[in-house]
């Protein structure tokens, strides 16, 4: 009995040790997501943000849950998990951002031209009792404006129109 609790012990530690993941934590303060323009203002409620990790850049995945802006352009998300990278490791990470009024907060409903991406960053991860810091990221996600559609050109191209022949009818024909 003496031997036998050691030895479960240390077959825990190693079987935790084996399947660790490497872990940050999501925070992009050092590159506030801006709207619209580089020098835009800062993204603020209603501005969603996910990260994205891989082992090189052409991999990236989408990894932990989307997380709302705070003010100023800045998420704080807590610690990520990297699944598939262990602790200590290299990982690639890039943010993306969207309006989650427009698209919802699923970065699966946001078409790609609607994102904004932060650079693409090398980043040593951290382990389960100590995460990496945040992501060195020196681009900011820039949000973009949504094309306005077809028919909503038509519409207000029409209204114009109305409103045109309406002035020109009431100047030339006073009551």
């Amino acid at each position: 009995m003496r031997t036998t609790i050691p030895i479960l012990a240390t077959a825990a530690l190693i079987s935790v040790q084996a399947y660790a993941q490497g872990t940050f934590y999501f925070s992009n303060f050092r590159a506030p997501t801006r709207l619209w323009t580089i020098d835009g203002p800062p993204a603020g409620r209603g501005i969603w943000a996910q990260m994205l990790a891989g082992t090189t850049v052409e991999d990236l995945v989408s990894i932990g849950v989307p997380r709302e802006h705070l003010a100023d352009g800045v998420v704080y998300g807590g610690v990520v998990t990297v699944p598939g990278i262990p602790e200590f490791e290299t990982a690639y990470l890039q943010m993306v951002a969207w309006d989650g009024q427009l698209w919802g907060t699923n970065l699966a409903g946001v078409p790609t031209d609607q994102l904004g991406r932060t650079d693409t960053v090398p980043h040593d991860l951290g382990g389960s009792i100590m995460p990496a810091l945040s992501p060195l990221f020196t681009q900011p996600a820039i949000v973009p404006i949504p094309e306005p559609s077809v028919l909503a050109l038509t519409v207000l191209a029409g209204a114009a129109l109305f409103i045109r022949r309406r002035l020109r009818h009431r100047t030339r024909h006073p009551r």
